[in-house]
């Protein structure tokens, strides 16, 4: 599906990627020019990217149609190339990574299948390895992470459950100690201090 215009009818996925910390790369460049471009969803399921020059769109690119069953969950650099690669969840609950090279999908990763009562809350570095993590929340308000190496899960840690009056909205480093900077969900994340020991007992992604 080429799209040289867009108009009223298609409309950009409405949450828009943040890149934290001190670092002035832009997280959403996929042409690695040092640009920020601009990725979108059509209600067909069409991913497509403007390919920007400061606010001039100098390219236009389609990936693929997933059905509307998958979504988009993050933005990130899984396999640490320097360039951005796409979280998908499907409505099974499986998590899945689109590696890319720019705008070409060099590998698909499948990691693992939550329950729908696990949502996908945030991305961040939770044990400062460089290396992309994944904040999870319980229905029942367990806060969770899956630790990673690439797309490997290698261990899971438990923070508290807090009520469900209580919701994520950011992921920052408040006390400015170098820790959970890093590249965020598209839409409301959290920042929470990491390094807290697993609580015994409770439901964790499986």
């Amino acid at each position: 599906m080429n799209m040289p215009i867009f108009n009223q009818a298609l409309n950009p996925f409405d949450s828009t990627p943040l890149a934290l910390g001190s670092t002035s790369k832009p997280l959403l460049d996929f042409n690695q020019d040092g640009r920020t471009d601009i990725l979108w969803r059509h209600s067909s399921g069409q991913v497509h990217a403007w390919i920007l020059n400061g606010a001039q769109i100098v390219d236009r690119r389609d990936f693929e149609t997933p059905s509307q069953a998958w979504q988009i969950q993050g933005l990130t650099d899984f396999n640490q190339d320097g360039k951005t690669d796409i979280l998908w969840r499907h409505s099974s609950g499986q998590v899945h990574a689109w590696i890319l090279n720019g705008t070409q999908i060099v590998d698909r990763k499948d990691i693992e299948a939550p329950g729908a009562d696990w949502q996908i809350q945030g991305l961040a570095d939770f044990n400062q390895d460089g290396k992309t993590d994944i904040l999870w929340r319980h229905s029942s308000g367990m806060v969770h992470t899956w630790i990673l190496n690439g797309t490997q899960i290698v261990d899971r840690k438990d923070f508290e459950a807090p009520s469900q009056n209580w919701q994520i909205q950011g992921l920052a480093d408040f006390n400015q100690d170098g820790a959970l900077l890093h590249e965020s969900k598209i839409s409301n994340t959290i920042g929470i201090k990491v390094g807290i020991p697993m609580l015994q007992g409770r439901q964790n992604p499986v």
